[in-house]
């Protein structure tokens, strides 16, 4: 079985408990036979086996050069998310589950199933102060 987790939080500058989450989550997984990919932005390339990213140049005019948040654009985010999926499927590997690892990434499940018939689950990582920080807060701050 090969699942792809979807996350933009990860290791090896994880800001938040989702990145560390979904690295304990691969390594369980993996130490039950479980083939796990992790899609996610260009700076954890080299972080372990099996890393799908984006380029560097997309992560560059889409994400933030904050190293304390991952977006600060709505749109850019949302549009990285589907840029995202494009390097998923370029990579030709075959998946039979989707796990995101937050509501955004479901931009890039979306993407994928499009293309190819694949069961998505969802996790609700919450990002708040990431919103707190962001030009265009979609959420109010409840802290």
């Amino acid at each position: 079985m090969n699942i792809l987790l979807i996350t933009s939080d990860y290791p090896p500058n994880a800001l938040w408990g989702m990145g560390w989450h979904v690295v304990k989550l691969k390594e369980s997984l993996e130490n039950r036979g479980v083939s796990c990919y992790v899609a996610t932005a260009y700076k954890s390339r080299n972080y372990g086996n099996n890393i799908i990213t984006t380029d560097e140049r997309t992560d560059r005019d889409l994400l933030s050069s904050n190293k304390y948040e991952i977006f600060n654009d709505f749109d850019k985010f949302n549009l990285w998310q589907e840029k995202l999926a494009d390097a998923v499927l370029n990579s030709n590997i075959e998946f039979d589950l989707i796990h995101c690892h937050n509501w955004m990434s479901w931009i890039t499940a979306q993407k994928i199933k499009k293309v190819k018939n694949i069961p998505i689950v969802i996790t609700f990582h919450l990002l708040q102060k990431q919103y707190e920080l962001m030009k265009e807060n979609p959420i109010p701050t409840f802290h």
